[in-house]
C-alpha cells in the first residue's frame, strides 16, 4: 500500500499536479522501480532546470534528490516526514537534454529520525553526479534583495513568493538553491572568480511561512588554494529564529561569471 501511495504521489509531481517547485524539476520523470524503501527514477534534463552553461542546476539537483529522498522513505515509514539535518556532494553533471537516474534507499530507521542516501547519475555512462545523505524527521525563494556588501559577506532579504511546499512553509528545495546561490556570491566577492559547489551541508531548525520575511547572511571562514568553504545562514526577520545552517565548499575554476549581478 505505501509503495503504491509513492508511486502515486510521484507521478502526481511529474506531471505538475503538486506544488510548483517540485514540479518544475522532476517535470517528465519516470518511475523505473519502486519497492518499500526503495525508489529508482529517470529523466532528461530540460531547460527549465540547467543554469546559464547549459549544466543541471545544483539547486535543481538538491531538491530532487531530497524529494525523491523523502518519498523513498514514506514508502517505508507509512508517514510524510521533513529534512532535518541534508548533506549532498556534487561529483559532475549533466548537460540539457542528457537522461539521468536518482536512486534512493532508506538505509536505517529508529524512532522519529530516518536514515536515506540519494545518487544521481548519468544514464548514458553511470558517472555519479552526486550523492545525498537526509535525516528525515517524523512531524509533529523569492524575490533577493541585498542590504548589506562587504568583501567575504552578503546579506540579504528575501521576500518570500512561490517557493513553498503544499503545507505553506518554505519548500527546502527552494531553500537549499538560494543558500547555494548566496554562498557562491560570497565566495566570488572573496575569490574574484565564480566557484562550483562541491559539498553542501545544510541543517534545518524551523522554517518560513509563505509571505514570511527571512535574513540570509553568507560569509567565507576559510580559503586554501583552490578551495575555499563559506557559512551561510538563514533566520526569521521578525525574531531572529534561525531557520537553517549551511557549509558549503566551492572550487576554484579558470572562469569568471556575471551570476552575482543577476541574483
Amino acid at each position: 500500500m505505501e509503495v503504491t501511495a509513492t508511486k502515486k504521489w510521484l507521478e502526481d509531481i511529474s506531471k505538475g499536479w503538486e506544488h510548483q517547485m517540485d514540479a518544475i524539476t522532476l517535470d517528465g520523470l519516470k518511475i523505473l522501480d519502486a519497492q518499500k524503501g526503495l525508489l529508482r527514477c529517470s529523466f532528461v534534463v530540460t531547460d527549465r532546470v540547467t543554469d546559464s552553461d547549459g549544466n543541471w542546476h545544483v539547486g535543481a539537483i538538491a531538491t530532487s534528490v531530497d524529494v525523491i529522498g523523502l518519498l523513498a522513505v514514506y514508502s517505508y515509514v507509512n508517514e510524510a516526514r521533513i529534512s532535518s539535518d541534508f548533506t549532498i556532494s556534487y561529483y559532475s553533471s549533466a548537460k540539457l537534454h542528457e537522461e539521468v537516474e536518482i536512486e534512493a534507499r532508506v538505509v536505517g530507521n529508529r524512532g522519529l529520525i530516518a536514515s536515506v542516501v540519494v545518487d544521481a547519475r548519468r544514464k548514458s555512462d553511470g558517472q555519479l553526479i552526486a550523492s545525498g545523505l537526509n535525516h528525515p524527521l517524523t512531524r509533529k525563494s523569492g524575490h533577493l534583495s541585498i542590504t548589506k556588501e562587504a568583501k567575504n559577506l552578503v546579506v540579504g532579504v528575501v521576500g518570500y513568493q512561490w517557493g513553498q511546499d503544499a503545507n505553506g512553509n518554505w519548500h527546502v528545495g527552494a531553500m537549499t538553491t538560494l543558500l547555494d546561490d548566496v554562498g557562491g556570491a560570497a565566495v566570488y566577492s572573496f575569490v574574484g572568480q565564480w566557484c562550483p559547489s562541491l559539498d553542501l551541508c545544510i541543517s534545518f531548525f524551523s522554517t518560513a511561512k509563505i509571505h514570511e520575511e527571512v535574513e540570509l547572511e553568507a560569509k567565507v571562514i576559510g580559503n586554501k588554494g583552490s578551495i575555499t568553504l563559506v557559512v551561510i545562514e538563514a533566520k526569521k526577520k521578525i525574531n531572529g529564529e534561525l531557520i537553517a545552517l549551511c557549509k558549503q565548499w566551492m572550487a576554484a575554476t579558470n572562469r569568471t561569471s556575471n551570476a552575482v549581478s543577476n541574483l
